[in-house]
């Protein structure tokens, strides 16, 4: 029998982009302009780091609200190192440091004591959204550094720098993904469908932003895309469990493992009788 072939996962989140895209190009035509696809890009490269990270997280069954507080937290790190005088690699390579510290204490404590990945990163969110706070008085510290603004405000043939370096770290952790798009209940995904995901989520922000909805709105409606997303992960996978129930029962259950003593040549009595003959 000819095996199905497979459907990519991650085409059913591209169709929704398009569906959505095409729906706010058609209410607005700034949102169909170049210059508006570019502010798509640079304003979901953000979310889209978040994604790259979280879906080696969810891989593995696990979950990490910490996300959001750890990026302001780097983010005046950097700040405060080129203030002091640094330059601004040197600020860059202290916040990815102190990022790497965020996770490794989170990752420390869910492994060694066990504990449960939602407290653990909450507490983390709490403490890493604290520290900028009480470092900077809840005031804001200006970057002066050319060179530091290019990683933010930069281009690379047109192209904003920040989605050039998405591509770039996409193209280099894609080597780590399986098959499908990355699921809420751990082990399935890939990084094309983490990524496309942040696209969707970008893509309903500029959209709702080019056509005048109110700011307001748009946490309601990315949450409901979300709930949306974790029922029809819900569904399919429930579906595919049902599917693979139903194959199991039609065809009377599982085979049970061969007997060796059944399976065994027949000759084998006939010598034994014959050896009960003889003695």
């Amino acid at each position: 029998m000819a095996r199905r072939r497979r459907i990519p996962e991650e085409l059913g989140i591209f169709a929704v982009i398009v569906l959505v895209a095409a729906i706010f190009g058609l209410m607005s035509p700034t949102f169909r302009t170049f210059d508006n696809a570019n502010l798509l890009l640079l304003n979901g490269a953000v979310i889209a780091f978040l994604a790259m990270g979280q879906a080696f997280v969810l891989l593995t069954g696990g979950i990490d609200l910490s996300t959001g507080s750890n990026v302001a937290l780097t983010g005046m790190i950097a700040a405060l190192t080129m203030r002091s005088g640094a330059p601004w690699w040197v600020a860059a390579l202290a916040a990815l440091a102190v990022g790497a510290l965020v996770g490794t204490v989170n990752g420390a404590l869910i492994h060694y004591l066990r504990l449960p990945p939602f407290i653990v990163t909450f507490a983390a969110f709490g403490v890493a959204a604290s520290i900028p706070l009480i470092l900077t008085g809840a005031s804001s510290v200006n970057v002066a550094d050319p060179m530091f603004a290019i990683i933010g405000r930069g281009s690379l043939f047109g192209v904003p720098m920040p989605v050039v370096l998405v591509v770039v770290f996409a193209i280099v952790l894609t080597v780590l993904a399986v098959v499908g798009g990355v699921s809420l209940f751990g082990g399935i995904g890939s990084l094309p469908g983490a990524l496309l995901g942040a696209v969707l989520i970008g893509t309903v922000s500029n959209g709702m932003n080019v056509v005048g909805v109110q700011s307001y709105w748009q946490p309601l409606v990315i949450g409901l895309i979300i709930l949306g997303g974790v029922i029809i992960d819900t569904y399919r996978r429930q579906s595919s469990l049902s599917d693979l129930l139903g194959r199991v029962l039609h065809r009377g259950g599982p085979t049970p493992p061969a007997d060796p003593v059944a399976t065994s040549d027949a000759p084998q009595p006939a010598r034994a009788a014959d050896g009960a003959r003889t003695g």
